[in-house]
């Protein structure tokens, strides 16, 4: 984060985060045996692995924002804001267990990724006041730019194999889980949205006061 005061009217504010995560999901299970009740049923040893280290997780995002203050007159603020966002995820391997025995165990799993979602907003606003007689109008006039944009692919639930976990076995490998998937793209929008608005909040007497507003909206 930094904030930078140039001088007396003009200020800076800005905000950056990088994220970065490699991790493995949790193994869930599913439970489809009359024979397990409780998880001291399930007849695997603690240290063995179903699933291989590579079946993992990798995602990044950038994220930024910024605004800038200036003051044009004694009456009258300009605000400019200004964000970014980009998520991605790179892949996410889920890693389901079914249980139909306490020895008896079908590896699956899903896989998402690459999936993509951007956001990018800018925006600009101009605040003053000023006196009719001894009325007071604070105004506001601004407009706003805002774009969605991503996309996701996903390869839906497929079983890998059956084992035995009292016997020999090895854990599931990424490339095992590729080569049994098969990754389809999903419909994903692009949205663009212009926006501009004014506002007067007149103070009529020192406890009542009205609005008059006015926005308009394109979206597509």
């Amino acid at each position: 984060s930094l904030s930078y005061r140039v001088n007396d009217r003009l200020s800076i504010h800005a905000d950056a985060e990088l994220l970065q995560v490699n991790n493995t999901q949790p193994m869930n299970s599913v439970i489809r045996s009359a024979d397990i009740k409780q998880p001291s049923d399930i007849q695997l040893d603690r240290n063995a692995a179903l699933y291989h280290d590579n079946v993992d997780v990798k995602n990044y995002a950038t994220r930024m924002f910024a605004e800038v203050n200036y003051q044009l007159s004694e009456n009258v603020k300009s605000t400019t804001l200004f964000s970014y966002v980009s998520e991605n995820v790179e892949r996410s391997y889920q890693r389901p267990v079914m249980w139909t025995s306490p020895t008896t165990a079908v590896r699956l799993s899903s896989v998402y990724g690459p999936v993509y979602n951007g956001y990018t907003n800018l925006q600009q606003n101009f605040n003053g006041h000023f006196y009719t007689g001894s009325i007071k109008h604070n105004i506001l006039l601004g407009a706003n730019f805002r774009n969605y944009s991503s996309n996701f692919l996903f390869a839906d639930v497929q079983q890998i194999d059956q084992i035995d976990v009292t016997g020999n076995f090895q854990p599931v490998t990424r490339q095992a889980i590729d080569a049994k998937m098969s990754f389809e793209p999903y419909p994903t929008p692009t949205q663009n949205t212009t926006s501009a608005y004014a506002s007067d909040v007149i103070d009529l007497l020192p406890k009542l006061s009205a609005m008059v507003p006015l926005r308009l909206d394109r979206f597509s």
